[in-house]
């Protein structure tokens, strides 16, 4: 009977030691259920705080994605006129263009038919044959102007020739014109052509302190594209060098050119000197460039001349006096034509009318 007792203290025991280990969780939870309330007090306080700063930085977020597509629609729209305009100048540069194109087109009937014109008021005094020195010997210096006289001296193709007749010189002239350059460029580089053209205006006019000098370019070429182009390169270089110099009058020779390229009926058949044709255009720009040099009026063309003078009194002697009237019209005085051009060598020195040496 004693045995049961036993189990039943046994039991008893186990049922205390469950009971204090019961205890002992609910303790440990409740201080779990402690901590985790803190530290759930704690992170709401911390949302609480955070939850202003995320506000914030949602609502910069959203201003700055707005200013973004603002900017890039508006960058969108520059754009889209950007190319209209572009599409604009495209268009502007095709009709221009064309517009330049019909122009160079009228630009060469115009030089056609005044090629015609030429053929029937052809100067006598020019003979058709093959020049092999210079075309300034192939013109008439007393059929020139009736405005001015004009003395030619030849055998100056060269720097050094035509320094050497400057020396000879001793009498002042109004107008001394230059055109050794031509054929200089053939032997010599541009920049000594520049150099010695330079040196040779700089003495003559330390010489001739009241002289007015005309500065003749190389007249163009088809024998070589090279020297063309070397011709056209001086020409542009001289007239800047004197463009603003009031001694210096420069002659252009671009009116026996079309787009850089020589006219063929100005040239002969070895393609480098001048035709008869060249040869008249070519007077004609040395006696205008002269007129320029001393202030004298300028010329009208021939064809509006004959017109106006019909309007006029043929009593009128000083209208007539004034376009040169009364004489032949083969002289290359009547050749009213206005050109800026030269001649191929030489100098001339010439004075005004009435002016003395």
């Amino acid at each position: 009977m004693v045995k049961p007792s036993v189990d039943l203290d046994k039991l008893a025991n186990k049922i205390h030691m469950v009971e204090n280990e019961n205890s002992a969780l609910q303790v440990t939870v409740q201080e779990l259920k402690y901590k985790s309330e803190l530290e759930k007090a704690n992170l709401q306080s911390k949302l609480e705080l955070q939850t202003p700063k995320s506000e914030s930085c949602k609502q910069a977020y959203e201003k700055s994605i707005k200013i973004l597509e603002t900017g890039a629609e508006s960058l969108n729209e520059k754009l889209r006129d950007k190319e209209d305009k572009l599409e604009m100048l495209q268009k502007s540069y095709k009709e221009l263009s064309s517009v330049i194109q019909a122009k160079d087109e009228e630009l060469l009937l115009a030089k056609q038919q005044e090629d015609a014109v030429m053929n029937k008021e052809e100067f006598k005094t020019v003979t058709h044959q093959r020049d092999r020195t210079q075309a300034s010997q192939r013109i008439e210096p007393s059929k020139l102007s009736s405005k001015f006289t004009l003395r030619k001296i030849l055998n100056a193709y060269t720097f050094e020739q035509t320094e050497s007749q400057l020396r000879d010189v001793n009498k002042p002239p109004d107008v001394i014109a230059f055109h050794s350059l031509t054929n200089e460029m053939v032997e010599n580089s541009t920049e000594h052509c520049v150099n010695k053209m330079r040196d040779i205006i700089t003495s003559t006019l330390e010489k001739f302190p009241l002289c007015k000098i005309v500065l003749s370019a190389p007249t163009p070429r088809a024998d070589s594209c090279s020297l063309n182009s070397e011709g056209q390169l001086i020409s542009a270089l001289l007239k800047n060098e004197y463009v603003n110099n009031e001694k210096v009058f420069f002659c252009d020779n671009s009116n026996l050119s079309f787009k850089g390229k020589a006219i063929q009926r100005f040239l002969s058949k070895d393609q480098f000197h001048l035709s008869s044709q060249g040869v008249n255009v070519l007077a004609s720009n040395i006696r205008d460039a002269i007129d320029e040099a001393l202030k004298l009026p300028k010329r009208i063309p021939a064809q509006q001349r004959n017109s106006d003078y019909r309007n006029y009194s043929h009593t009128n002697t000083d209208y007539r006096d004034y376009y040169d009237y009364g004489k032949s019209n083969t002289d290359y005085r009547n050749y009213d034509e206005p050109h800026n051009n030269s001649s191929r060598g030489g100098y001339y020195r010439g004075r005004g009318r009435g002016r003395k040496w």
